[in-house]
């Protein structure tokens, strides 16, 4: 109870917060969290970007697939009227 007390008369002291925040531990830390999250977010970009790219080479090459085999069978039916 003593010590909830106290902890919370420091904490809630402008001049120990600020003492606080010029610290390097807690400089260094605040670096830290932030090279870890814009590492993450490129990490997850690069991955969305990647999988992007696979999709659309998938649909390319399965669009390229079925234009070529539709003129086929139209140069087929073509051929089949002719005769």
């Amino acid at each position: 109870m003593v010590l909830r007390y106290l902890l919370n008369k420091i904490l809630n002291n402008p001049e120990v917060i600020n003492r606080l925040a010029e610290s390097y531990p807690i400089r260094r830390a605040a670096q830290i969290t932030a090279y870890a999250i814009q590492r993450g977010k490129s990490a997850t970009k690069d991955a969305i970007d990647s999988e992007v790219n696979k999709r659309v080479g998938r649909f390319r090459t399965s669009l390229y697939h079925d234009i070529k085999e539709g003129f086929k069978k139209l140069e087929e039916e073509k051929g089949n009227k002719r005769k």
